[in-house]
């Protein structure tokens, strides 16, 4: 699988929340039209904690400190969704806001504008 982010902007995105299960497919590995439940997230409030994309990047508290309240995306390299470790462009939907260094796990909010597309 190549590698792809999950970009979440403030900008042109409709982020509704997280499946809390993975998609139905057939035998081909096609996605079954179905329902799902999503957990939701409230803006600025609500904390996604996930495994940094390189857990190397944050293995100390100067280099986790050097990120915290940057704005950042998720991460697809492979089969798993990461948190990428590095600072994204001013327009990205997630912005840090805790670690830990031992795990190797940050903690993101939602930013507001995230959550829908711009009116015209």
């Amino acid at each position: 699988m190549r590698n792809r982010k999950l970009t979440i902007t403030k900008l042109t995105d409709d982020f509704v929340g997280l499946c809390t299960k993975d998609f139905e497919t057939n035998s081909a590995g096609t996605v079954i039209a179905h329902k799902t439940f999503a957990t939701a997230v409230i803006p600025h409030v609500t904390v996604i904690r996930g495994k940094a994309k390189t857990a190397g990047n944050i293995d100390t508290d100067a280099e986790l400190l050097a990120i915290l309240r940057d704005l950042t995306l998720f991460d697809l390299t492979g089969t798993t969704y990461t948190i990428d470790d590095t600072a994204s462009a001013n327009t990205a939907g997630l912005q840090i806001v805790n670690g830990n260094i031992t795990k190797g796990t940050l903690d993101v909010n939602v930013d507001s504008r995230a959550l829908r597309k711009s009116v015209a």
